[in-house]
């Protein structure tokens, strides 16, 4: 997607109308226009407006009369300078004396507008123009975001090296540039990793610069995650709702969920596109260049710039501008490297932000949902391919399916804001992902006696089993093709079944109600009534409600509100008992003609069908159940919605989301009822022009007041609103609107046909967080069928709040990698046949060691990141 980062919009404006001032265009006592005005414009929000206005009242330069509006001061003092203090004026009087570093770049999108391969041949141009001007300018200097294009261009690798020596050239980033928010943090960390380990390969380097340009929105544990990959510094990601006292364009230190911090500086980004249409002059792109120049340098303040092009190519003429305007005698514009840049600031001192960047961009959490949904099976079966092969003993070479699964992370790629060429290109890598892996985790079919079941989860204990054959002896209940059973089973280990013939049948229950161990359920209405003890579920719980969404594939442009349950119809249930679950059906659907928008008498304009299958399974010993939902969607300008209202209190409620590598409260910030308004965080204006209600969650949400609480675990469907008694989930939308890259939604961005989406629910005490990360793993890292390995548990660990990330052989040692999840401080003790008689020393994931571990035992600190290296002791003969 292309950038467009500059001054904020407030300080445009503030620049705007004081210069104005100054130069008696505004003259003294004349009323400035409204608000209102002012803010069509300028063309940003009223907020903006203000922010820009309370600062030119505070500096002198206008005067607020209230109702009257704002006026240009009479006094002398907006004819001058604001006077600095000393502190100030030594400051900006040292940074006008320090060059503005200036580099060249592509924010090259792996995927966007064009596919895979045709963004392969753009940048083998790109790049091949760039080594030209450099050749040819020994002063020029550019610099790579992502090592993914090196690999890609091994022709240019000489030409690169000596450019690299010469200083002119350099290399920062992972391989490529994910979406932070919707991949797990293993892979992330990995992505990271293998960016370090081609930079190594191909030139003899490791930066300690990580890129995350365009990323839309970056999640609390991004620092710890660069600092343990050996990054010192980053080249940020889109950063929205910044505290109104950081400003994001200077450096700053961003402390992670540990405390972890990283030095973060996000540069001035020009680029040479002018305006052709709808303004009073226009310029060629040279002038328009050298102004963007001459406006950087008469800043006092010590900037890095980029100029940046998408999908063009790079004219030698940049050089000259930048002769043309050092020639004014201003500051400097002086051709350098980012690292000397971050370095000269790295001891000193500067402002610290702990938290989250999020959320912006939020469409993209439902736009081309299956993206989101393979995403997640991808990632969960190559962690259990890599686990299944250390319990055999075995090294798994899947480099080349995990490459892959990095191409499709990228965040174009994987939040689905690309073309339907680009699209069909994405889900033929995911398919080829998924084959692959499913040859590596899916035993072969045939006859056999027994089989052999795998737990690569955390759970542990009696838990709900799947596999292809029915066992020996143990009800279990066929849906879908295969078993499903209770069974004892060790946290990461595995056991061996009898295959046996299925026990017990499935029968017609004509009462319309159920009754198991923990609820007790009313389906005899158009939505299931709950009446067991601590009852949290709403009376219309897992109502399917559609909305006008007249946006792109990026954000939510909504025009009425929600069309909620009264606009659906759906059957009667069937109700069914089988050995191991009760099974609850219905099938409904929007009822077109009562969806009017206005007085014309029918839908918005885009919509066309919406019906769906609901099937509820309630295990009859257990305290959590799941929802199968069914989507059937034609049309387009529509936002799809599950609905799942609670009754706990939302003025106690604490809303906790699973995010990479940790948990992160929130709060409402959209659409919250006034009487819940203190329940709400207040977002930057500006946040609101990207953000619809959503934030984005992995595998599970818990939501808990002081009487109980609600965990609801999701396969793969990260958008989540939540405000007052309400929960959302968005399943799908399909915006028309062409908002970046005068790129058009293409017909297969409207997901139109058949979704499949799966939730489990649970009902825990208060503070049992842990069992809202317990339900993400039993809804999506259940036991199930594997080829023969050896029986027991091979790895087990004493705290619930601590969650494998993964288990890898490397050579003759495991490699494994854990996270704290909860924010507590906690003493470990590790157990299991891969801990038995083994030597454990806590290593980097670069692999540098850290330290011994003695006993076993392991120290986590709150949302503390640890990989250990697991040696077998050699036995003596």
């Amino acid at each position: 997607m292309s950038m467009s980062f500059s001054l904020p919009k407030y300080m445009k404006v503030r620049n705007s109308i004081q210069e104005s001032i100054q130069n008696e265009t505004l003259p003294s006592k004349s009323r400035l226009a409204s608000i209102a005005k002012m803010s069509v414009h300028f063309g940003v929000s009223p907020s903006v407006i203000q922010r820009a206005l309370n600062e030119l009242v505070n500096d002198g330069f206008v005067e607020c009369r209230g109702a009257s509006g704002y006026y240009v001061s009479n006094k002398k003092i907006n004819r001058k300078p604001v006077e600095e203090n000393a502190a100030d004026k030594q400051k900006n009087s040292d940074n006008c004396t320090v060059p503005v570093y200036f580099a060249c770049a592509h924010h090259s999108d792996l995927v966007w507008r064009k596919t895979y391969e045709e963004a392969d041949e753009t940048r083998r141009d790109q790049t091949e123009r760039l080594i030209e001007i450099a050749e040819e300018n020994p002063e020029f200097h550019f610099y790579f975001e992502q090592a993914e294009i090196p690999v890609r261009l091994p022709e240019f690798k000489d030409r690169l090296n000596k450019l690299l020596e010469n200083g002119q050239a350099e290399m920062i980033g992972g391989t490529a540039i994910p979406d932070l928010n919707m991949i797990s943090g293993e892979t992330f960390l990995r992505i990271l990793l293998q960016g370090k380990d081609d930079y190594k390969k191909i030139f003899g380097i490791v930066p300690d610069i990580a890129c995350l340009s365009d990323a839309f929105g970056m999640p609390i544990q991004v620092p710890q995650v660069l600092s343990l990959c050996g990054y010192r510094y980053l080249v940020p990601g889109r950063m929205p709702n910044p505290p109104a006292s950081l400003d994001i364009q200077k450096p700053f230190y961003w402390d992670g969920a540990n405390k972890t911090s990283i030095l973060v500086s996000e540069p001035v980004y020009l680029n040479d596109i002018a305006y052709t249409t709808n303004v009073p002059v226009m310029y060629d792109k040279e002038t328009y260049t050298r102004q963007k120049l001459e406006r950087l340098v008469s800043d006092s303040e010590n900037r890095f710039a980029v100029f940046y092009k998408e999908e063009g190519l790079f004219d030698e003429s940049i050089c000259q501008i930048v002769d043309q305007v050092n020639r004014s005698g201003m500051r400097e514009i002086r051709f350098g490297s980012l690292q000397e840049y971050f370095e000269m600031h790295s001891s000193g001192e500067h402002p610290r932000y702990i938290g989250e960047f999020n959320p912006i961009f939020t469409g993209c959490y439902s736009t081309r949902i299956k993206n989101k949904q393979m995403i997640r099976k991808a990632e969960i079966m190559m962690r259990r391919a890599e686990t299944l092969a250390a319990a055999e003993g075995k090294t798994l070479d899947i480099s080349e399916l995990q490459k892959e699964l990095f191409r499709v992370a990228f965040h174009d790629s994987l939040c689905g804001c690309c073309t339907d060429d680009a699209q069909e290109g994405i889900q033929k890598k995911f398919s080829n992902i998924l084959s692959g892996l499913e040859k590596l985790c899916v035993p072969p079919k045939k006859k056999r006696k027994t089989f052999f079941i795998a737990n690569t989860s955390s759970v542990q204990g009696n838990q709900l089993v799947c596999s292809e054959s029915a066992p020996k002896g143990i009800p279990a209940q066929q849906i879908d093709g295969n078993y499903y059973y209770f069974a004892d089973m060790p946290a990461v280990g595995g056991k061996n079944f009898q295959e046996g013939t299925p026990n017990g049948s499935v029968k017609d229950v004509k009462e319309k109600k159920i009754k198991t161990a923990f609820f007790t359920v009313d389906f005899s209405e158009k939505y299931p009534k709950f009446t067991c003890p601590d009852n949290v579920f709403g009376d219309t719980f897992s109502a399917v409600t559609i909305r006008p969404d007249f946006g792109s594939m990026w954000t939510e442009r909504y025009k009425e509100a929600v069309f909620d349950e009264k606009y659906s119809c759906e059957e009667p249930y069937t109700i069914t008992d089988g050995p191991v679950f009760y099974q609850a059906s219905t099938s409904g659907k929007i009822v077109p003609e009562t969806v009017q928008i206005g007085h014309t008498n029918k839908p918005w304009n885009g919509f066309k069908s919406l019906s769906w299958k609901k099937d509820f399974y309630f295990p009859k010993s257990q305290d959590y159940f799941f929802l199968k939902l069914t989507l059937n969607f034609t049309g387009c300008n529509t936002k799809i919605l599950v609905n799942f209202p609670h009754q706990l209190d939302p003025f106690t409620l604490e809303r906790t989301d699973s995010v990479p590598f940790g948990s992160l409260s929130r709060k409402p910030y959209f659409e919250t009822e006034s009487r819940y308004e203190s329940t709400m965080c207040s977002m930057d204006s500006s946040t609101y022009l990207y953000a619809g209600g959503d934030w984005p969650i992995l595998d599970w949400t818990d939501f808990s007041d002081r009487r109980t609480g609600l965990a609801i675990a999701n396969n793969g469907i990260p958008g989540c609103w939540a405000s007052g008694s309400k929960i959302t989930f968005s399943l799908c939308r399909s915006g028309t609107a062409v908002e970046d890259g005068a790129m058009e939604a293409g017909p297969g961005g409207y997901d139109n046909g058949v979704h499949e989406y799966w939730f489990a629910f649970r009902v825990h005490k208060p503070g049992e967080l842990w069992k809202a990360a317990e339900l993400g793993n039993i809804l999506n890292r259940m036991p199930s069928e594997s080829r023969p390995l050896p029986e027991g548990e091979w790895l087990s660990w004493d705290r619930k709040n601590i969650e494998l990330s993964s288990a890898e052989k490397k050579g003759n040692s495991l490699i494994l990698r854990f996270y704290e999840f909860y924010g507590k401080r906690s003493d470990v003790t590790l157990s299991g046949a891969w801990i038995d008689d083994a030597d454990i020393v806590e290593i980097m994931p670069t692999g540098d060691k850290i330290c011994d571990v003695q006993k076993n035992k392991i120290t986590f600190a709150p949302f503390e990141i640890k990989t250990l290296m697991v040696t077998p002791k050699i036995k003596k003969k």
